[in-house]
C-alpha cells in the first residue's frame, strides 16, 4: 500500500496543488491573516500526506479518490476565512469551492459531496467527527482533515506538550487512558509519529 499512496499523494499534486495554492493565495491577497492564509493550507497538506502515509500502514481501505478529495478539501477547508473569521467560515468555503468548480471546466472530483461536507464541517467540534482511523473501514476525509488542521492548530510544541502529559500520566497510573485524557489512542499514536517525522 505505501507505493500506492506515494503515487496517489504525486498524482493529486501533479494535478491540483498549483492551481489550488495560486487560487488560496489569490483570495487571501487582501486580507492579512498569517495564521489561516495560503501557508495554513499547505501545512495542513503537510500534515494530511504524513497521516496518509501512517494510515496506509495499516489500513488497505484507502484509494486515489480519497488523497484527491482530502487534497482538494485541504486547499478549501479555510478560505472561508478570507470573508469572515466566524464559526460559519466552513460553510463560506464550501460556497467557495462549489463555486470554484462550477467556474472550471466542471471537472468535479469523485467524491466531491464528501469534500463539500469536509469543508463545511473541519472544524466544528460537536458534528460527529470520531478522529478515529479503523483498518476495518475506509477513513473519510472529514477525519483525516480534522486531524491535520487540528495538528497544525497545536504545531509540533503543542503536540509535544500533549505527549509530555501523556507520558506523565501513563507514568503516573501505569494505564494508557486516553479518555481521561480527551484524546483517541489512535491520534496520539499518530501524533509520536508526527513528532518524530514532521518536516521542518
Amino acid at each position: 500500500m505505501k507505493a500506492q499512496i506515494d503515487s496517489w499523494i504525486n498524482r493529486a499534486e501533479d494535478l491540483w496543488i498549483k492551481e489550488l495554492s495560486e487560487h488560496a493565495s489569490n483570495l487571501f491577497a487582501e486580507s492579512f491573516l498569517p495564521s489561516h492564509d495560503h501557508t495554513h493550507h499547505r501545512r495542513v497538506w503537510n500534515n494530511c500526506r504524513i497521516l496518509l502515509k501512517e494510515i496506509a500502514t495499516f489500513n488497505p481501505l484507502m484509494d486515489q479518490s480519497l488523497v484527491e478529495g482530502l487534497l482538494i478539501s485541504t486547499y478549501f477547508h479555510d478560505l472561508g476565512m478570507a470573508r469572515s473569521t466566524r464559526e460559519d467560515h466552513g460553510y463560506l468555503g464550501k460556497e467557495i469551492c462549489e463555486s470554484y468548480f462550477q467556474k472550471s471546466s466542471g471537472n468535479f472530483p469523485i467524491r466531491f459531496d464528501e469534500v463539500l461536507e469536509a469543508i463545511e464541517r473541519h472544524d466544528v467540534k460537536k458534528a460527529g467527527v470520531s478522529s478515529v482511523i479503523r483498518s476495518e473501514q475506509s477513513p473519510s476525509i472529514l477525519d483525516i482533515l480534522s486531524i491535520a488542521d487540528d495538528l497544525e492548530a497545536l504545531g509540533i510544541i503543542g503536540i509535544t506538550d500533549t505527549l509530555k502529559s501523556i507520558s506523565c500520566a501513563i507514568q503516573t497510573s501505569g494505564t494508557w487512558d486516553c479518555g481521561s485524557l480527551g484524546m483517541p489512542a489512535t491520534d496520539l499514536k499518530i501524533c509520536c509519529k508526527i513528532v518524530l517525522i514532521a518536516p521542518s
